[in-house]
């Protein structure tokens, strides 16, 4: 592997209109310089709210893709995000206790933009129990938190109890983004716990939040971590990193359609 092009990883759907998942962690890799490889798990139309527009990989392609990847590249980092089913979410699994996929970046998708579980009861077991010990940094919001640890989040008591659970179940560092209730309207404050004890909080302060979801900011921060991690920062500074980055890609979003809002990779 040639060191000057460091290599990352995204596990996750191909997403049509382009402004989500996988295409945000590419173009994230493009612009900080890191070369951005894929394995894909699912095709998704622009409304994947109620699954009507889902089409799942199923395992063999995805371990086809894994074999291909592990053939050519060293991988240091990778980014897990979209798993549909327990099938994938146990082929990912296999790979990252298999193969060498460096630094484990995990993502989590567990809901539609309904609120609606996108697991099965099994999958989300398989993924608790089998995929959170294997995440290096995890990034999550406050509803994926309270899904995961099992505890409703009223408070920063309740972000930091959630981290230490997070912790337990065997993640290295957490990243517990987005507003917490009661607080609707102020900047965002993000919680991170470090592996080696450490935390703090990061503030956003006031950049266009009504755009976050809609824009991926969090799909291009974790991509951002990753993307660090394959150039050998370490985690904090990463994190710090990619905070910073992935606020700056809400100011001027682009419609590149009429229907189609996306972050701004060209600020």
């Amino acid at each position: 592997m040639d060191s000057s092009f460091p290599t990352a990883l995204t596990i996750s759907a191909l997403y049509s209109t382009g402004n989500r998942y996988a295409q945000v962690d590419l173009n994230t890799f493009n612009v900080l310089k890191v070369y951005g490889i894929s394995v894909l798990t699912a095709i998704l139309g622009n409304d994947f709210s109620i699954n009507q527009h889902e089409l799942a990989i199923s395992s063999t392609p995805v371990n086809r893709q894994f074999g291909t990847i592990l053939n050519e590249f060293d991988v240091p980092s990778c980014k897990i995000g979209y798993l549909p089913n327990i099938e994938l979410i146990t082929a990912v699994v296999q790979a990252c206790r298999n193969q060498s996929l460096g630094v484990v970046v995990l993502d989590p998708v567990l809901f539609s933009d309904s609120g609606k579980p996108l697991l099965s009861e099994a999958a989300f077991s398989t993924y608790i129990k089998a995929l959170l010990p294997l995440a290096d940094v995890i990034t999550v919001d406050v509803t994926e938190a309270e899904s995961l640890v099992n505890f409703t989040i009223l408070n920063d008591d309740d972000v930091i109890h959630a981290a230490n659970e997070l912790r337990g179940i065997g993640v290295q560092n957490v990243f517990i983004h987005g507003d917490l209730p009661g607080v609707k309207g102020e900047p965002a404050r993000d919680y991170v716990l470090l592996a080696n004890g450490d935390d703090f909080w990061l503030t956003d302060e006031g950049k266009a939040q009504k755009y976050t979801r809609s824009l991926s900011q969090f799909d291009a921060l974790s991509a951002c971590i990753t993307a660090k991690l394959a150039q050998q920062v370490k985690v904090e500074m990463a994190i710090r990193s990619a905070k910073e980055f992935s606020s700056k890609l809400l100011v001027n979003p682009i419609h590149p359609a009429e229907n189609v809002s996306s972050l701004n990779f060209w600020n």
